[in-house]
């Protein structure tokens, strides 16, 4: 929606921009199938703004440097999307605070957001064991995922349920 200045979640009037989704999960045709799936078969629309990769480094081995300079190289950027974390956060040392390397992980995603004005949407999951109280505790990894950012959602469905919910804080 941002990309061709629609509407998100369907409903939301966005303000058009350069978008670029990292989606490290994915293949080039599986990317094809679902972006053929958002336009909803308008084979006119223009997605000239949109970078997709299916691959960067992790952030300490170059992917900062990756998403810094589509930043630079893209001055109307309004969004970016890390698909996911998990794909980019530095691996975990032996021995080390687990709270602060999840929250030392998305903090280069925070200043960039912030230097280039851009909304950095980063992607992670949901523990497997089920929602509990508060729906933020099944955010995988610590609490300093979650306390690193500025806000969080969570969209999650029972399995084979439709549709989804979003919970914000």
């Amino acid at each position: 929606a941002v990309a061709t200045g629609g509407k998100a979640l369907g409903r939301a009037a966005v303000q058009a921009g350069d978008v670029l989704v990292l989606a490290l999960k994915d293949s080039e045709r599986r990317l094809q199938e679902r972006l053929r799936l958002l336009l909803a078969g308008d084979a006119s629309a223009d997605v000239s703004r949109l970078t997709m990769r299916t691959d960067c480094p992790r952030l300490d081995k170059g992917g900062t440097l990756v998403v810094q300079s589509w930043l630079e190289s893209h001055p109307n950027a309004r969004l970016v999307v890390v698909d996911t974390l998990a794909k980019v956060k530095p691996r975990r040392k032996p021995g080390g605070d687990a709270y602060a390397e999840d929250y030392d992980a998305v903090q280069p995603f925070v200043e960039l957001a912030k230097h280039h004005r851009v909304t950095l949407l980063i992607i992670t999951h949901l523990r497997k064991l089920g929602m509990g109280e508060d729906i933020f505790d099944a955010i995988t990894g610590t609490l300093g995922t979650t306390g690193g950012v500025d806000g969080s959602l969570v969209l999650a469905r029972e399995l084979a349920q439709k549709p989804a919910d979003l919970a914000t804080p």
